[in-house]
């Protein structure tokens, strides 16, 4: 059986649904690359768009990987020499 990843790579577009306070969180964006909340990796999205009642399109959202339920892949481009191959979903 043929083992089938998929490599977050900057410039990609996700829909990225996390836990929020009291319900699930929605972020339509860009990956803009990794970072370090606390003692956790989180993903870094610049927001697309958001809930239309808040103007949030440009923003950076901090998303810790562990509160992440699922990822959908809007608009996947292809990695750059430059990214670390080991960054799999």
């Amino acid at each position: 059986m043929e083992i089938i990843g998929h490599m977050m790579t900057v410039g990609s577009r996700y829909l990225i649904m996390s836990m929020g306070v009291e319900e699930t969180l929605m972020t339509r964006g860009t990956f803009r690359g990794y970072s370090a909340l606390g003692g956790e990796t989180a993903l870094v999205m610049e927001i697309d768009d958001d809930d239309p009642a808040v103007d949030a399109k440009g923003r950076l959202r901090i998303i810790p990987i562990g509160k992440i339920l699922a990822v959908e892949v809007i608009d996947a481009r292809p990695p750059t020499e430059k990214e670390d191959v080991i960054n799999y979903l």
